[in-house]
């Protein structure tokens, strides 16, 4: 059944994977490259984010089943963005790459990997820090530069350095590593897996 939620949503930046086999459960939230464009100004209204699939997309509407399981309509904004999310592999992470590392966190404080960004050498790095992520009730989003990596039989173990200290994180095999470059609207099809940065309207 469709629904909508109660106010309705103005897309302003939308992520979409770019290769039918790629599906990062994740997108980092950091600077675009430079060379992507942003919004002149968003939308007021509270700062809602969703993960899911899209239906379908006609005029400025996205159709959109949330990973929850419900199927929206998101009102794009008239200077929406769209950037797609490229694989990449634990070769591309090398010292002083800035990352950001989707994670639970272990007893001993060390980061255990879900998800692995890296950004572009000319991002703004002012946003290095360790903050909660709505990826898993009790994730969190490191963003940070590498100090170190260290191959081990069964993964990888990254140092990594923000502001307030440094973390270790362990990359397992299986851990999706990605990258996002400019896209446009010709990315919104059908049965793309895309997180949606929307604002609520009034």
């Amino acid at each position: 059944m469709s629904s909508r939620f109660a106010t309705a949503l103005a897309a302003v930046s939308i992520a979409v994977a770019a290769f039918a086999s790629f599906a990062a459960p994740a997108f980092a939230q950091g600077n675009p490259p430079a060379a992507a464009p942003a919004p002149a100004a968003q939308p007021p209204g509270e700062a809602v984010r969703v993960r899911g699939t899209i239906n379908s997309f006609a005029g400025n509407v996205l159709n959109f089943t949330t990973r929850e399981g419900e199927t929206i309509d998101i009102n794009l904004a008239p200077d929406f963005t769209v950037s797609a999310a490229i694989p990449l592999t634990l070769a591309d992470i090398t010292n002083n790459a800035y990352i950001g590392v989707v994670a639970e966190t272990d007893p001993a404080g060390n980061l255990i990997a879900l998800d692995v960004r890296v950004f572009p050498e000319n991002a703004n790095r002012a946003n290095a820090r360790v903050f909660p992520w709505d990826l898993t009730p009790t994730s969190s989003m490191a963003n940070a530069i590498v100090a170190d990596v260290q191959q081990q039989p069964q993964q990888t173990m990254v140092r990594v350095t923000y502001p307030e200290g440094e973390k270790m994180v362990m990359i397992g095999p299986e851990t999706p590593i990605w990258t996002t470059t400019a896209g446009d609207a010709s990315l919104l099809v059908a049965g793309a897996y895309a997180v949606i940065n929307t604002r609520k309207l009034d």
